[in-house]
């Protein structure tokens, strides 16, 4: 157990650094925790699962740790287990990315894969789950600045928003996508999807315009 938490520590840390010189955005380090020390942690069991543990949970201990094997006057050297848990790890990374990849492609595709960078800033409390401004401008956070420039922002996407929706009315090509508009939620991730294609709207460049004014 300390060996393999030593190492765990080692790969954590190395993960995370991979992330950041790949830019991956994992706030949390769940990638380097779940992903990396997953297979570390199977990859461990194939080369230290004790004979005594093997026995208890599976009546016999003929394969072992790797590192058990080493010496054995009946067969030697047996890379068994470790062989299966590799197996495994490949298969639940392959079933992962068969089931999650066409369901992220899609999610970019509609721009729903991740918060505009101003959402970011604010927070998300505020930006998807209806937090009041107020609230959170109170605990000093974040920066007025940024409330101001998020407030504007969702502003102009609503005008934007409605002034398409008023022009594609008189036109059948364009009277069901306004009437889509119409009915979406204002600060809903659909109405973030449409106004991703209204020119006059930038949050990116809101979100500097706010780190400006602060």
């Amino acid at each position: 157990a300390v060996v393999t938490g030593s190492i765990a520590g080692w790969i954590y840390l190395w993960a995370s650094q991979l992330l950041l010189r790949f830019r991956i955005d994992d706030a949390v380090d769940a990638i380097p925790v779940h992903l990396f020390n997953g297979i570390w942690g199977m990859i461990a069991t194939g080369l230290m699962a004790t004979p005594d543990l093997i026995e208890a949970a599976y009546v016999r201990n003929r394969r072992p740790g790797l590192f058990y094997t080493f010496g054995r006057s009946n067969g030697g050297v047996d890379g068994t287990l470790l062989l299966n848990q590799v197996l495994a790890v490949l298969f639940v990374l392959s079933w992962c990315c068969a089931t999650m990849f066409p369901f992220f492609i899609w999610l970019n595709y509609m721009n729903w894969f991740r918060a505009e960078a101003l959402e970011e800033m604010i927070g998300l409390d505020v930006s998807y789950h209806g937090t009041s401004i107020e609230q959170e401008t109170g605990n000093g956070g974040v920066k007025k600045e940024y409330f101001e420039a998020f407030k504007r922002n969702k502003e102009k996407k609503l005008r934007q928003r409605g002034r398409r929706s008023n022009a594609g009315q008189g036109t059948q090509k364009s009277g069901s996508s306004d009437s889509a508009r119409r009915d979406v939620r204002p600060g809903s991730v659909m109405e973030s999807y449409f106004s991703e294609y209204d020119p006059d709207v930038n949050p990116d460049a809101a979100a500097v315009e706010a780190m400006d004014e602060a």
